[in-house]
This record gives structure tokens, C-alpha cells and sequence, in this order.
């Protein structure tokens, strides 16, 4: 057996057949809907910090023993509340329910999901059969394809106590790219990235605040996962709202979900756009400074790939060789270090492809 066919079918991921899965007609949740605790979790605190008038955000949560959590932003007006990315898990949605309940009551609420990471999206099942959940139609298809996969693979990681109850809800909603959502008085455009970070990334920009939620495509803590994406994509979807320059490190903090200071765009915002300006100052939750880390990371993994690539080495011979001290700043642990052979493998081969096509 070739060492591209053994690298063919060591990076081929089981996929689970398609999920057989009847959506009503989507009527939103209430917030103040009591959440079904028919199932009983373990408790979970629920840490959303005010960004913006309206807007909160919960850091994301590393190797906590509930499981990885990515950031999940909320948006509240008197009548309606959005969440990005929910979490990786029933309970967890549970208790971003019972936060809603708390703070932002009487608000029928709707779900975004980013795109189709565990961690991001098997929350939904916290919420009512028909709760409207918006997403690019790549991200629904990857959910339908992977979660069921995904969803087992989080059972044995995490185990039963966690995630009792939690089953695999796919979007009912399509969001378009460049479609406008209204969220919190502000006008966000939807930007999809497909491939970047995965198959099909979703972002959100606010043009007049000049605030870039990045979704998977920022890495807010450790290494760049490009495992289910395209470099180079990824690089352009970076560079298209990322300012030339780092940030100031002293601004920066681990919300990477929000970039603040993202440059101007082109794109014009209806003629009803809200004119108010986010808050000033440097409290703003900032990711520039993990944007950029990402950014550099994957400039590096591409330069590494081209050069080895047209000096006729194979992926092999590169996996042989110790990372040169460019990669130094992200391989400070073994699974770091297996994540960028992943990295490296992924992407070889899909050029290999490529070159053949």
C-alpha cells in the first residue's frame, strides 16, 4: 500500500448515515419559557459579560469538565433574543435558558449556529421542538452528516452525566450570504466562508460599530483546527476584516468571537440601520490579538506546505523533521503537536488532489 493511500484512509473520518429528522413549522421559544427539567444536570454557572447595550457575551471555556465551550453570544431587545452558537450540550443550553429567564424575560428567542462543530450546535436541543434555528445550508448539511458521529463521540468523551438528554437538531432556518439580520437594534451581515475553518463558516459583521463575530474562525485559545477546512480560504476570509496590524496585546482578551476595530467594509447597511455607536474603550471585549495568532499560524502551515511541496518532498519526509521555530509558539504540548500533523496532513493531501484535477 502507497504512503498516499495509507495517509488517504488514516484521514478519512467515519460519516453516520443521514439523519431521519422531522422539523415542525418553526415557532419561536419564549424566554421565560420554564426549561424542561425533566432530565437533571449537574449545575453550571453561566458567566455572560455585557459587550454592548443589548449584547452579552459567555467566554468560551477550555477543558472544562463539562466539556470544551466555545464563546456564545446573546442579543436581547424588548421583543426578541438571538444566541450564536448555544453549546456543546443539552445542559448547557439549559442553563443559558434558565440565564434568559433571569435577565431577558418575556422574548421569543431564535438560534444561530456558526458552523457544524459539536461544541457549537448540540445545544439546540435544549430548546422546543419548531424554536427557529438559522444557518448557512453547508453548515445544516455537515450537521446532518457528522452530528450523529459527533454526538457519540461527545457521550464517550464527557460521559452520561453531561450529556443525558442531548440529541442532534438541525437548522430549520437558511441564512443567505449577505443577508441582514436585525439583532439588538443593529444591522449584522452575514458573511459565509465556505471552506475556511470548516466546509461552511457563518460570521457576522456590524459595518457602523466596525465588530466582526468571527465564529470558528478565530482560535481563541492554542492551535488552529483546519482539519475540516482550507487553508488558504481561511486566510482570505481573515484578511478580508482583520486590520493590517496586531492589536495592542493590553486590549486583547479570550474573547476572540469578537473582533472590535475591524476594518471598514464596502458593504452598505439599509436604510433603516440604527446609527448608535458601541461603547468606547478597553474594557470592549477584543480578539485581535488571537486573529492575528491564527492568521500567522496558517500563513506558516502554507508557506511550509508550498516550499516542501515544490522541493518534491513527501508528507512523510516533513512529518520527519522536527517543526522549525516558526511553529515553536504553538506546539507547546503533545496534542498540540498531533493537531498540527493533522493540520499539515489534511491539507497536503487535498493539494494532492488538487494537482490531479
Amino acid at each position: 500500500m502507497s504512503p498516499t493511500t495509507t495517509l488517504r484512509k488514516w484521514l478519512q473520518w467515519p460519516l453516520a448515515a443521514l439523519c431521519l429528522w422531522t422539523v415542525s413549522l418553526p415557532v419561536a421559544a419564549r424566554a421565560d419559557a420554564a426549561p424542561d427539567n425533566s432530565t437533571s444536570c449537574p449545575p453550571l454557572a453561566v458567566n455572560m459579560q455585557p459587550v454592548a447595550p443589548g449584547v452579552w457575551l459567555k467566554p468560551a471555556q477550555p477543558g472544562a469538565a463539562s466539556g470544551w465551550t466555545e464563546p456564545t453570544v446573546v442579543w436581547a431587545d424588548p421583543r426578541h433574543v438571538w444566541v450564536l452558537d448555544p453549546g456543546p450540550h443539552r445542559c448547557a443550553g439549559l442553563a443559558l435558558r434558565q440565564w434568559l429567564t433571569r435577565h431577558v424575560p418575556g422574548r421569543s428567542v431564535q438560534l444561530i449556529n456558526s458552523h457544524a462543530h459539536p461544541e457549537n450546535v448540540l445545544a439546540n436541543s435544549a430548546w422546543p421542538r419548531g424554536t427557529p434555528i438559522h444557518a448557512l445550508a453547508g453548515t445544516r448539511e455537515q450537521m446532518s452528516r457528522r452530528c450523529p458521529t459527533c454526538l457519540k463521540f461527545m457521550q464517550q468523551t464527557l460521559g452520561r452525566r453531561w450529556m443525558r438528554g442531548t440529541r442532534v437538531v438541525l437548522p430549520n432556518r437558511e441564512l443567505a450570504p449577505g443577508q441582514w439580520l436585525t439583532l439588538a437594534g443593529q444591522h449584522w451581515q452575514v458573511d459565509a466562508h465556505a471552506p475556511a475553518h470548516t466546509e461552511a463558516d457563518l460570521s457576522l459583521w456590524q459595518p457602523e460599530t466596525r465588530v466582526w463575530l468571527a465564529g470558528g474562525l478565530v482560535a481563541w485559545s492554542g492551535l488552529p483546527d483546519s482539519t475540516r477546512g482550507r487553508v488558504q480560504p481561511w486566510l482570505q476570509a481573515l484578511a478580508t476584516r482583520l486590520p493590517a496590524q496586531p492589536a495592542d496585546t493590553a486590549t486583547a482578551s479570550a474573547h476572540a468571537a469578537v473582533i472590535w476595530g475591524a476594518p471598514s467594509s464596502s458593504a452598505r447597511l439599509p436604510s433603516s440601520g440604527n446609527k448608535e455607536t458601541a461603547p468606547q474603550g478597553s474594557d470592549m471585549p477584543n480578539g485581535l490579538n488571537q486573529a492575528h495568532q491564527t492568521q500567522r499560524y496558517l500563513a506558516e502551515l502554507d508557506g511550509l506546505i508550498e516550499r516542501s511541496q515544490a522541493a518534491g518532498l513527501s508528507v512523510l519526509e516533513v512529518l520527519a523533521q522536527p517543526p522549525g521555530p516558526a511553529f515553536q509558539p504553538w506546539l507547546t504540548s503533545p496534542q498540540a503537536i498531533e493537531r498540527h500533523q493533522r493540520n499539515l496532513m489534511h491539507e497536503w493531501q487535498l493539494r494532492e488532489d488538487d494537482s490531479f484535477n
